[in-house]
């Protein structure tokens, strides 16, 4: 299972990938090879699978993000797979311009091309109008699942400074229509499916509201990832932490606008090699019926819906 990307969403340099196979305890290229050959022999012994077909640079993503440990990337893609499984509705074929337009009438998100120089990449949404529903919320969910495979499936870098720019609009419609649940599973499947790493979660706003955003965003993270919540007031305290050359101009930044970097991502999702990548992955699920009772009730009892609280590594 592949698909083309397209290299100017995600620049990356051979510079950038040692220094990520060298924080995450990885030799070379070599070393990461082995190990994407030997989680490769494994999923096609795992009868619950209901897919073993991965790419090697989606495997790799999981390697590396496991910190070079192979049983860390087993375990993430077992849980990826039973997560869609078992909370179906975070994932789902679309069109993502025709069917989740109504999305970005509200939120705006992106990732951008370039790393910062801890070698992040950076992710930003930017509230723009009012939440108009719940289903807004549920489809960006959606989306955002799309958007996380497509750089599972090309990009190795797993570290991630997060940018919510909350400084317009439409606070107080986000708060009102969140779902303490439905965050959570989301998180969950970023996190402990996906192996995500979150660096930093930073909130640009003034409204005192965000108090209730961080207050739920507690219930779900541990203390770790807690004290990598920032929340700026304006733009120019958010450059201490990700530069600002970096950043789209509308916040304040050199590169392009949010709206036009968006543009392209959605453009490259709506391919059709990747629209048919995504068809198969969302069968990459699990047949529980053909797994051992005891391995299931011992890793995922209570699912969905009942995760243990988040670890962060």
């Amino acid at each position: 299972m592949e698909f083309e990307p397209n290299n100017s969403l995600l620049k990356l340099s051979p510079e950038s990938v040692e220094a990520v196979y060298k924080e995450y305890n990885l030799k070379n290229e070599q070393s990461v090879n082995e190990s994407v050959a030997i989680l490769r022999k494994w999923m096609q012994q795992q009868q619950h699978f209901t897919r073993t077909d991965f790419s090697d640079n989606y495997l790799r993503s999981m390697v590396i993000g496991g910190k070079g440990s192979v049983e860390r990337a087993k375990s993430y893609i077992d849980r990826i797979c039973t997560l869609r499984t078992t909370v179906p509705q975070c994932f789902g074929d679309f069109d993502v311009k025709k069917d989740l337009n109504y999305v970005f009438e509200s939120f705006i998100p992106a990732i951008l091309p370039n790393v910062t120089k801890n070698n992040h990449r950076i992710f930003v949404g930017k509230l723009i109008n009012n939440i108009k529903s719940i289903e807004q919320i549920r489809d960006y969910i959606r989306f955002s699942m799309w958007l996380i495979e497509y750089i599972k499936g090309c990009d190795p870098i797993p570290g991630y400074e997060v940018v919510i720019d909350l400084s317009g609009s439409g606070v107080g419609s986000l708060v009102h229509f969140m779902n303490t649940m439905e965050l959570r599973n989301a998180i969950e499947i970023y996190l402990g499916g996906y192996g995500m790493k979150m660096k930093g979660l930073h909130f640009i706003t003034t409204s005192k509201i965000i108090d209730a955003v961080i207050s739920i965003l507690k219930q779900i993270f541990k203390p770790k990832l807690i004290s990598r919540i920032f929340v700026h007031k304006n733009y120019e305290q958010l450059y201490d932490a990700v530069e600002r050359e970096l950043l789209p101009k509308d916040l304040g930044g050199d590169d392009r606008s949010l709206s036009e970097i968006n543009n392209d991502w959605l453009e490259a999702m709506s391919k059709e090699d990747f629209k048919n990548y995504m068809k198969t992955m969302n069968m990459a699920k699990t047949d529980e019926s053909r797994r051992p009772s005891d391995k299931f009730c011992e890793e995922y009892a209570g699912m969905p819906g009942t995760f243990k609280v988040l670890t962060v590594d």
